[in-house]
């Protein structure tokens, strides 16, 4: 200044300045917190202005919505001073206007929204766009330029965030018992899956054990005939050739035979005073069939004398 008036604008280096000139000192009031976060009001008086960015963290402001939620918003603002002059010499107190503005033109913005829209992203959207654009236009007779406006915090009351903490909660314990439900539904799929799994397996089990007896009793039952028809060939075969013997005949005697040796265990043990008799159906055909067959097998034998008189 020279003569109490503003003259040149001295930019970074060495200067010589005349005995009637003298360097013009401003006063900007800042906010300030102590360590237990207690915001409070400091002056600071500048010799020089920096022409670089500058970050400017305002108060915590209390606002309300449109639906009348009281709610807390800490901004943040980015600057440059682009015209020395104007801002010192346009505006008393540099940060306390560009403060009370910031406050201003927030608290329009959120007087127009409802809590759910501003906590949705609508503020901060209206805030990059529509707040910039205008506090660029008032400040820019400040020689002041913003490059961003941000939103740091965005706290609702208490009430509201107690009842949140409820709600996620109760969320939370909906979503354990429906999972929890749902691992027992779960569990008794698969209990029921491995019951039917095994009653299968058991079911094919009998199958093939019923398969492997069927295949048993026929091979048995192939080795009993094959057997069965081999005695019935020899026993033809060793009537020789002067007696002509009957099949038929021969596989008589076979049964008859049978029917003799399965007769002690028909009886059963005897020694406990039992007195049980055995009769054939037909004793004297069977008597006679026996005869006849003793006959033919003691003429086969060469002793057909013998067995003339045992027939007679």
């Amino acid at each position: 200044e020279k003569f109490a008036r503003y003259s040149r604008l001295l930019p970074a280096g060495v200067h010589v300045l005349y005995s009637f000139e003298k360097p013009r000192s401003v006063t900007w009031t800042y906010h300030t917190e102590n360590p237990q976060r207690a915001a409070s009001l400091k002056k600071r008086t500048l010799h020089s202005i920096s022409l670089a960015e500058q970050m400017y963290d305002f108060p915590a402001f209390n606002m309300l919505t449109k639906d009348g939620v009281n709610v807390k918003v800490d901004p943040v603002m980015y600057f440059k001073i682009s015209n020395v002059s104007k801002a010192v010499y346009n505006v008393v107190d540099l940060t306390a206007s560009m403060e009370q503005i910031v406050e201003t033109s927030l608290r329009a913005i959120l007087s127009r929204m409802s809590f759910a829209e501003a906590e949705g992203g609508g503020f901060e959207k209206h805030i990059s766009s529509d707040v910039v654009r205008n506090l660029s236009q008032i400040m820019r007779q400040w020689g002041v330029t913003i490059t961003r406006l941000q939103i740091q915090q965005f706290m609702p009351p208490k009430d509201i965030l107690n009842m949140r903490h409820n709600r996620l909660l109760a969320a939370q314990e909906r979503d354990i018992a429906i999972k929890n439900a749902q691992n027992e539904l779960e569990c008794a799929r698969l209990a029921a899956e491995r019951l039917t799994l095994e009653k299968k397996a058991e079911a094919d089990a009998k199958a093939v054990a019923i398969n492997i007896t069927a295949i048993a009793d026929a091979k048995r039952q192939e080795v009993i005939s094959k057997a069965q028809a081999g005695a019935v060939t020899r026993l033809t075969e060793s009537f020789g050739g002067d007696v002509k013997a009957d099949p038929a005949m021969v596989l008589k005697f076979m049964n008859q035979d049978r029917y003799i040796a399965s007769l002690p265990t028909m009886i059963g043990d005897q020694s406990k005073d039992r007195k049980l008799v055995v009769l054939p159906y037909d004793a004297s055909q069977m008597t006679s069939s026996l005869m006849s067959s003793q006959l033919a097998m003691g003429l086969a034998g060469g002793r057909s004398n013998s067995w003339e008189r045992v027939g007679r």
